[in-house]
């Protein structure tokens, strides 16, 4: 054979080869599906494992700045407020934030329970986290200092 017919031969080979396969198989496709769920799956754990530490930390962050303004609204006035937006104008600019999904005084997985002692002497705050395992109550004040 002729340079020329080898040329043409192994173009009509390679022609045919290209013909046959247009595109992916139903198989190769399935594979590359279940492969892209499997990590869609474990990015989402991830994901949201990191969203509730953030949400812990953002819930610790407020409760110790509520903590604060309590002891420095109880250096102004000698008695802790009856509750916390009381403090809002006299120690605070605005109601402290809390992490998105959570509320004050109960209702929800997550939050604050601020409550003062009856002689407003004292106080406890409850700061219920995502991570219920984390729950903790923080007692302070008068109240807290002759219960030691």
């Amino acid at each position: 054979m002729t340079k020329k017919i080898q040329k043409l031969v192994k173009g009509e080979k390679m022609r045919k080869f290209l013909e046959r396969s247009k595109g992916f198989t139903l198989v190769e496709l399935m594979v590359v599906i279940a492969i892209i769920g499997i990590l869609a799956v474990v990015a989402l754990g991830i994901v949201r494992g990191a969203q509730q530490r953030a949400k812990d930390a953002a819930l610790q962050a407020t409760a110790s700045n509520v903590t604060t303004a309590l002891e420095a609204y109880y250096a102004i006035k000698s008695e802790y407020p009856g509750e916390l937006i009381n403090m809002v104008g006299v120690v605070l600019d605005k109601e402290p934030v809390l992490p998105g999904g959570c509320e004050y005084d109960g209702g929800s997985n997550c939050g604050l329970t601020y409550t003062p002692t009856a002689d407003k002497e004292g106080y406890t705050l409850v700061v219920e986290y995502v991570d219920e395992s984390k729950d903790e109550t923080i007692s302070g004040g008068r109240a807290a200092l002759e219960s030691e």
